[in-house]
């Protein structure tokens, strides 16, 4: 099978070549940049950013005339997984279409802001404080799989009885999501224990979020 990199991210590699090799293989371009983080665009690559990449990225996201207040990078990860799963118990409650179709369109928007925030900033800067390959690829899996359930919800009309069933599916997804996330021995474990300036990324985060 020849595929590149490129697509292999794409791709579960476990079908092809073996997960240790895949990881090998990604640390020529360890970096994905989603500059349209939308379904079916696919990422470019790039090397990995320097502590002083992510300052002039802070620079460009305009930190210093827009101050926003500090906070650590992990804590404003978990607060949106939370937020999120709140929404997705809200959503699954309701019975009532056109209620479900303006709370479903708020929770795809919020998803897919955090899922964005996640691949351009936090993941990232995981990727240059920690160096683990292996992690920061198979957290790149469970965002493919994350976008996968989701395009299965749009494809699912509110008004079919099925809809419940796939947003359910989706939040599993979600769920399986954060806990990868937020285990012990996972990436915010690791990544407290890393060189993360935490404050610049949690500022970073946060402006990513306010203009999805």
């Amino acid at each position: 099978m020849s595929r590149s990199v490129k697509h292999a991210h794409w791709h579960p590699l476990c079908r092809a070549v073996s997960v240790k090799v895949a990881c090998a293989r990604l640390v020529r371009f360890p970096v994905c940049n989603y500059s349209d983080y939308k379904i079916g665009i696919q990422p470019t690559f790039s090397r990995k950013r320097s502590v002083h990449g992510f300052e002039r990225l802070a620079r460009e996201t305009n930190l210093m005339l827009h101050p926003i207040p500090a906070t650590d990078a992990i804590t404003v990860l978990k607060t949106d997984h939370e937020e999120l799963a709140d929404r997705f118990e809200m959503l699954l409650s309701m019975r009532d279409i056109p209620q479900c179709e303006r709370n479903w369109a708020g929770l795809r928007t919020a998803l897919e802001t955090h899922l964005a925030m996640e691949a351009e900033v936090f993941y990232p800067a995981f990727l240059d404080a920690t160096e683990n390959s292996l992690s920061h690829f198979l957290a790149s899996l469970g965002h493919e799989n994350i976008l996968g359930h989701l395009e299965d919800v749009l494809h699912a009309p509110v008004a079919l009885s099925n809809f419940h069933f796939r947003v359910r599916s989706l939040k599993r997804a979600f769920a399986h999501h954060v806990f990868d996330m937020e285990r012990d021995g996972g990436m915010f474990y690791e990544a407290r224990k890393s060189t993360m300036n935490q404050d610049l990324i949690g500022r970073l985060l946060l402006a990513r979020k306010r203009n999805p």
